[in-house]
């Protein structure tokens, strides 16, 4: 089984992190737009440089919603948010391992349970002025949003939050329709991409489960805040 990490880092918004030893059956991708050091960029598999013309945080999710087109050949598809700085990568062989097509795995968010509820907290921190949020998003998008899913039937408040930080896809078609949708909705409303997970999984019928791992700290990696 060829298991694919992928990673983006746009804008300066992370500093480029190195790997540890990759095991057998893992190779790893990192996407960026500024030069990487040479005893960082010899840990991954690959560095490559994205397209411009788009802007840096949409970049990110571009191959974070489209991690299939960006990871050819891969049976299965991690993604990590640059902001992970990993001390050990076998877990994430041993993940792959347990799904199977069309299956997922991913960490359930740490602070909200339902998908209304992140709603519900984004909004209420964007009306109060948080600046990290409002300098990238506004409450209207997520208003939109949360009422584009509603309209398609989807009961938020009794949607699983998952994060969009670190997740397993295996590769099959129902995940190619979830990838693409997530990717549209990304598109469409200029949101963060992790309340529409859950609805967008449903609706392509994919199977998840829930990774036994905090989002924050881990024996395998820690997670470091965005600049």
């Amino acid at each position: 089984m060829k298991v694919a990490l992928v990673s983006a880092n746009f804008g300066g918004i992370d500093a480029p992190k190195p790997l540890p030893p990759l095991p057998p059956g893992l190779e790893a991708h990192y996407y960026t737009d500024r030069a990487v050091p040479a005893d960082v960029a010899r840990t991954w598999t690959s560095v490559n440089v994205g397209p411009e013309g788009i802007n840096p945080r949409l970049r990110s999710k571009m191959y974070k919603c489209q991690v299939y087109r960006f990871a050819p050949g891969a049976d299965v598809f991690a993604w990590a948010d640059a902001s992970f700085r990993f001390s050990d990568l076998s877990f994430l062989t041993r993940e792959a391992a347990l799904l199977g097509p069309d299956e997922g795995a991913f960490i359930p968010h740490p602070n909200r349970d339902a998908v209304q509820d992140e709603y519900e907290y984004v909004i209420k921190q964007l009306h109060s002025g948080n600046q990290y949020l409002c300098a990238r998003y506004t409450p209207e998008s997520f208003e939109r949003e949360m009422a584009y899913l509603r309209r398609r039937g989807h009961r938020l408040e009794r949607l699983r939050l998952w994060s969009g930080g670190l997740w397993l896809l295996r590769y099959g078609p129902k995940v190619v329709r979830f990838l693409d949708s997530w990717w549209k909705c990304v598109q469409d409303f200029a949101v963060m991409d992790q309340p529409a997970i859950s609805p967008l999984l449903d609706e392509a019928d994919v199977r998840v489960r829930a990774l036994d791992l905090h989002l924050y700290r881990s024996p395998y990696y820690v997670h470091e805040p965005h600049a």
